[in-house]
Parts: structure tokens; C-alpha cells; sequence
């Protein structure tokens, strides 16, 4: 391309966004966003997730996220659209007219009836607290968002959201029977937040779960029913440089999905160090209860669920522990120890977990030659994470992980695979956040990226 046809193509770019701004610009009070996500990843597998065969070769891929995220803001409403295209590299044909992989990952719209009570409705991320029970799971790249009505309160010290959804798979005209896997059928929370003072922040968090279970009559007819869970707790936030310290308490009751009453519980609690130059150390544990395999009771589940939380954010970075897996299973105890370094445009941290069971793990080698049912050593393995970032600027991040399991027999035996087959992960990911329009009402002016 010459330089005039580059200038003419820049010119065009201009020209047709300050039309389509223009067009939507009707209330000259409204602020516009228009911003953009390029992130693509590349990941080097062997041991990620679970515990790798001695036989497995290293899986090696490319996957990236596009997304368009719209907002349009009045004093009245608020108007939010986020259109996203995964996909990995390869698994489409360079001739293919369609291949289905772009959707709507948020679609919303917000009413204020005061300036600080609104009701938020349609498709949205719900990010609460540290993500733990309720999160985004921004680091896989399709994300999670919900279908939900949340009406919001929003004071100078509380705040306060009542959230509620209702699941179908389609419009129907004679029952209510839900077939979408991994989804519940009904959601309801209550989510409190009070700030008492600059140092000490208090979240309360209520949420009612239904999942919708089958079941086959005597007569051959299959049965529906709707199981409700409640996961209730609060977690603190004390901060007074140069420390920082959270804690949470959670606890499951109901049903589970299968039926079966639900006693469960999750403790953590995290001390930050803030002050040595430009380093921070982190010591923290957390223990999520589990169900014994030595004496279990089929009528109780006592394992905890953290539901839709982003996962990935803890346990370590390689995914041993429920991000989809080791659900209803015999728990976890983690002990982590955390450091991380800043200077200028570059960070480097590096995190050490040390995993146990928080219930029994039963020996199978040992039951299956004797029958003796005889509880293994609790303790899992060991996972290091090492993470570098680069800065670029604002709007550019390149960021580097690599991570190494090292598990024990115990692991082995809730996870299958091999200890010895050198159980490790990294990535490469690049993050590219550009905004590409922004009107403010301030400045009743459209902003061009002057970069286009």
C-alpha cells in the first residue's frame, strides 16, 4: 500500500466512525465507549489440569480472543453490547464462508430511576468481591456471562445488588424442562458491600442455586425436578500500609445435585507485605471441604462447589483444582506463599503452593489386593508459578508464565497419570486494550484513537 493510499484508508476509518458516532449521538449528554481486546496465547502443555501419561507427548497450540465492547451512557439509561470472536489457530479453513464462532458475550441494558438505584438486565458478567464465588473467568478466553435482572444500589459507603435468572433453552408452550449442560436453571443472590472506613471494607454474599436433575420413574417416565443449594458468607479487607489482609468464610447447605443434603464449607485468608523496594510478599491458606473416600455418607455431600467464581485466579496456575474438575471430591487444604517484584514496565512474580486433601484419599492398590480400606497421605504435590509482565503501555501487555507440578502418590491417586512424567505448562499471551472512540459529556466532543 502507498502512503496516499494509507492516508485515503485513514481518512475513511475517520470519517465512518464520526458518522456512527454521530448517528447514535442524539442526547448531547451522553458519554460513548467504543474499545477493543486482542489477546491471543500460546500455551506448551504436558501435566496441565491433570497429571500427564508416561507415554504423553506436549500439546502445543495458539488460541485468541477478539472482542468490540459498546457503551452508550445517559443520565437516564445505560446501553452495553460486547461482541467476541475465540477460536484457535488452524481449526477453521482458510476458504470457509462461515464458521459460527462469533457471538455476544455481554448484551444489557440499564435503567436509573435514581443516581444511585438502577435495574441492570440481559447478558453480563457478574464479578463480585475476589471472584471466588462469583467471577468473569476472564483468563479463559470465551469468559463467563450471565443472563440476569440486577437491580443495584449504590451509596457512598454501601452497596447493595439483588440479582435474579431464570433458565430456558428455548420458547416453549408446555413445560419448563431445561436441557442446557454446566448451566443452572435458577439463580437468585443478595451482595452487600460496606466500606467503614479507608482501611476496612465488609461483603456479605447470599445465593440460592437451583439445579435442574432428572430422574427415571418405576413406570418409565422421566422426571424433573429443580435442587436448590444456599452458599452464604462474608469476606473482609483490611488494608494499612504496609499491610494488607483479607479473609472469607463461606457455607453450602441444601441439596446437591444428585439429591443429597449439602454441608460445606471454605475458609481463606491472605497477609500482604508491601514494604521492602518494590516488593511484595504474600502468605495465605486456604481449605475447601471435602467428602472422605474412606468412611463416605451417600446420603451428605460435604464437598464445596465455588460455582461460577473465576477458578483459574486460585489454587495454581495449571488448573489441578476446580476449573471443571475435582468437584464433589475429597477437598483441599493450599498453603501459599507469593512474592512479586515491580520496576518500571516490568513485574515478576513467583508463587509456591503446597497441596493436601482436606479428607481422606482411600489407597486402592492396597483395598484392591486386600480389601483393607486404608487412607493414603494427604498431602498432593507441590506447584511452582513463575509470571514475567512487560508493560508496553497502557494498552499493550505481553505477559510470559511457566508452571511446574510436583506431585506425589497421593495425587496419582486422585488424578491418574504419572508423578515422574514431568508435569509442567507455560504460555506466551499478548494483550492488546485499545480505545478506539470515547465521547465524554464533559467535553461534549468524540475522541478519536489518533493512532487509527
Amino acid at each position: 500500500m502507498t502512503v496516499s493510499e494509507n492516508i485515503i484508508l485513514k481518512q475513511k476509518i475517520h470519517l465512518f466512525t464520526v458518522v456512527l458516532i454521530s448517528a447514535l449521538s442524539v442526547d448531547v449528554q451522553a458519554q460513548i465507549s467504543l474499545t477493543g481486546q486482542y489477546i491471543p496465547r500460546s500455551e506448551f502443555r504436558h501435566g496441565y489440569g491433570t497429571l500427564a501419561s508416561s507415554s504423553q507427548d506436549p500439546a502445543f497450540f495458539i488460541s485468541q480472543r477478539t472482542r468490540l465492547i459498546f457503551t452508550y451512557t445517559t443520565s437516564k439509561y445505560r446501553f452495553g453490547v460486547s461482541a467476541q470472536d475465540v477460536r484457535t489457530w488452524g481449526s477453521q479453513s482458510q476458504l470457509n464462508i462461515s464458521d459460527n464462532l462469533l457471538s455476544i458475550h455481554e448484551a444489557w441494558g440499564q435503567i436509573f430511576f435514581k443516581k444511585n438505584l438502577s435495574l441492570k438486565i440481559g447478558r453480563q458478567e457478574l464479578v463480585y468481591d475476589d471472584h471466588r464465588i462469583l467471577g468473569n473467568v476472564d483468563w479463559t478466553l470465551q469468559a463467563r456471562s450471565h443472563d440476569v435482572a440486577l437491580l443495584k444500589y449504590t451509596g457512598n459507603k454501601l452497596q447493595v445488588d439483588v440479582g435474579a435468572a431464570y433458565n430456558q433453552d428455548k420458547e416453549k408452550i408446555d413445560n419448563n424442562v431445561y436441557t442446557v449442560p454446566k448451566s443452572y436453571k435458577t439463580l437468585q443472590f443478595i451482595w452487600l458491600h460496606n466500606k467503614f472506613s479507608e482501611n476496612l471494607n465488609l461483603s456479605v454474599l447470599f445465593l440460592n442455586n437451583g439445579i435442574q436433575t432428572s430422574s427415571v420413574s418405576p413406570g418409565g417416565v422421566t422426571e424433573y425436578q429443580t435442587m436448590f443449594s444456599q452458599t452464604s458468607g462474608a469476606r473482609v479487607v483490611y488494608a494499612r500500609y504496609p499491610w494488607r489482609f483479607n479473609g472469607s468464610f463461606y457455607f453450602q447447605s441444601g441439596k446437591d445435585s444428585k439429591g443429597r443434603t449439602l454441608s460445606a464449607t471454605n475458609f481463606a485468608a491472605n497477609l500482604s507485605y508491601l514494604g521492602i523496594n518494590r516488593l511484595t510478599f504474600t502468605g495465605g491458606v486456604e481449605l475447601l471441604s471435602g467428602t472422605s473416600q474412606t468412611d463416605p455418607d451417600e446420603n451428605k455431600n460435604r464437598s464445596f462447589n465455588p460455582l461460577y467464581g473465576t477458578n483459574h485466579k486460585f489454587n495454581g496456575s495449571m488448573d489441578y483444582f476446580y476449573v471443571g474438575n475435582h468437584l464433589n471430591s475429597v477437598g483441599l487444604q493450599d498453603i501459599i506463599l507469593k512474592t512479586m517484584y515491580k520496576s518500571g514496565k516490568h513485574s515478576i512474580a513467583a508463587a509456591a503452593h503446597f497441596f493436601s486433601s482436606d479428607e481422606n484419599i482411600i489407597d486402592s492398590t492396597e483395598y484392591q489386593s486386600s480389601g483393607n480400606i486404608i487412607a493414603k497421605d494427604k498431602f498432593l504435590g507441590t506447584e511452582i508459578d513463575l509470571t514475567y509482565n512487560y508493560f508496553h503501555s497502557k494498552e499493550v501487555l505481553l505477559e510470559f508464565g511457566y508452571s511446574q507440578m510436583l506431585a506425589t502418590s497421593s495425587m496419582v491417586e486422585i488424578k491418574g497419570g504419572d508423578k515422574q512424567a514431568n508435569n509442567y505448562w507455560m504460555y506466551l499471551m499478548l494483550k492488546l486494550t485499545p480505545v478506539l472512540v470515547k465521547k465524554d459529556k464533559k467535553k461534549n466532543k468524540i475522541e478519536l484513537n489518533p493512532d487509527l
